[in-house]
Order: structure tokens, then C-alpha cells, then sequence
């Protein structure tokens, strides 16, 4: 079971005292998706409304202070080119946005935290925490709700439908 895996994990790092430079975004990674996977599994819903209402507590109180121009942007376009610089910014994913009518998707590449999450949990049926925070700062910006997908995954990022309810 994920969880019972994900405690071993966690377990083994704080009893060796082997924690790496890379773990506590894999921690973090491991306990988003572990998170969905009970929300989605044991809960018999999908976590959408949850990681959005939450990710947006947090967003709400940063976006000023981030990014001021992002709550300049008016159109769904031109708010999703400037998440993808914000996240570019970042120097830990390059994104990318592709216009699909009337949705988008969001390639993340090259995450500095693929190899060490991706490879290692292969995550199915839940949201990269990229997408995630993508997904609550257009919504935040937008005022539209956003549908939050699977993303589909490879060893070196994601990629994730961005989708207007």
C-alpha cells in the first residue's frame, strides 16, 4: 500500500540519518500523492476541491508579494504565460503552455525532483504539486474553476490538462 510505503521511506531516512538534499521535496511529493490517493480511494472522492481550497488559502496570502503583475492578467492565456514564468523563474522546471481548445496543458520538464520522486514512487491517478500550484494561481487569477486532472508523468517531469469547469 502507498502509505505503509511511504512511512518505511520516511522512517528509514530519520532513523539513518540520511536525509539528502533532495528528500524533503520527495517527502513532500510522496505526502501530496499519498493524500490524493486516500482522498480519491478510501474517501470515495476526488481531491480537487480540497488541494484547490487549500493551495489557494496559501496562494491567496503570496500572490501580491510573489508576483504583483500576475493579478494584472486579464485572459486565461495571459495568465498562464506568466505561471509558466513565475515557475521558469524558479530555475527548478522549465513549463510550458500548449493551447488546446478550449484547454491547455502544462509540460513541466527537466524537475529537479523527477529522478528522485518520479522514477522511484511512479505516481498514477494524481496531481504533480506543479500543477497543482498552477492550477490554484489561475484559478486565483481567472476567478475560473479549474478541474483539477491526473497528470501524466515521466522520469524527467509532467504533463497536465488544465481544464476550465
Amino acid at each position: 500500500m502507498l502509505t505503509q510505503r511511504y512511512l518505511q521511506h520516511v522512517w528509514r531516512i530519520l532513523s539513518q540519518n540520511i536525509l539528502a538534499a533532495t528528500d524533503p521535496a520527495t517527502i513532500f511529493h510522496r505526502v501530496l500523492f499519498g493524500y490524493q490517493k486516500v482522498m480519491r480511494d478510501a474517501m470515495g472522492h476526488d481531491p480537487a476541491q480540497t488541494l484547490a481550497h487549500l493551495c489557494m488559502l496559501i496562494i491567496s496570502d503570496l500572490t501580491e508579494k510573489i508576483s504583483p503583475e500576475l493579478l494584472a492578467a486579464k485572459l486565461p492565456d495571459e495568465a498562464l504565460g506568466r505561471i509558466a514564468d513565475l515557475l521558469n523563474a524558479s530555475q527548478k522546471i522549465t513549463v510550458k503552455i500548449e493551447k488546446r481548445n478550449p484547454d491547455h496543458v502544462l509540460h513541466c520538464e527537466g524537475c529537479a525532483y523527477a529522478p528522485n520522486v518520479h522514477n522511484t514512487l511512479m505516481p498514477r491517478d494524481v496531481t504533480c504539486p506543479w500543477a497543482v500550484f498552477a492550477m490554484a494561481l489561475f484559478q486565483d487569477i481567472t476567478k475560473c474553476k479549474v478541474k483539477m486532472n491526473a497528470s501524466e508523468f515521466t522520469s524527467s517531469g509532467s504533463k497536465t490538462v488544465i481544464q476550465v469547469e
